[in-house]
């Protein structure tokens, strides 16, 4: 009984074992590819910050626009525009405006017309 146990076990474990070491190159396949990625693509990320939480109808929207690496957060400067959008419930652009970029920052305005209707509206900010 021993011996067939034994016969079972040990294909058993060197398929388990074979397996681990498989798994483990795959994965280290999988990492080293992951980083060859970033390192050969750069990623933005466009922060926008804005002097009030609400905005009413004939108000000025004043706003300044941060670019970061997309991995680490630090300040890029590959960009030279930024672009900024408001947008209504539709995810339609209802206002636009083109932003000059130096050393990762920019700052900017968008006036609200009066014709607006009153509802929750998005600033989106992003480059190219």
């Amino acid at each position: 009984m021993l011996k067939l146990i034994i016969k079972n076990l040990v294909p058993a474990i060197y398929l388990f074992t074979v397996m681990q070491v498989s798994g483990q190159q795959n994965l280290n396949d999988i990492q080293a590819a992951f980083h060859q990625y970033n390192n050969s693509s750069l990623t933005e990320k466009v922060f926008a910050h804005t002097d009030k939480g609400f905005y009413l109808a004939g108000e000025i929207v004043w706003f300044k626009l941060y670019v970061v690496n997309g991995d680490d957060n630090k300040p890029i400067n590959l960009s030279k525009v930024a672009y900024v959008e408001i947008m209504d419930k539709d995810q339609k652009s209802v206002l636009q405006g083109k932003i000059a970029l130096d050393s990762g920052t920019g700052n900017g305005s968008l006036y609200i017309p009066l014709s607006f209707n009153t509802g929750v509206y998005k600033l989106r900010a992003y480059t190219h």
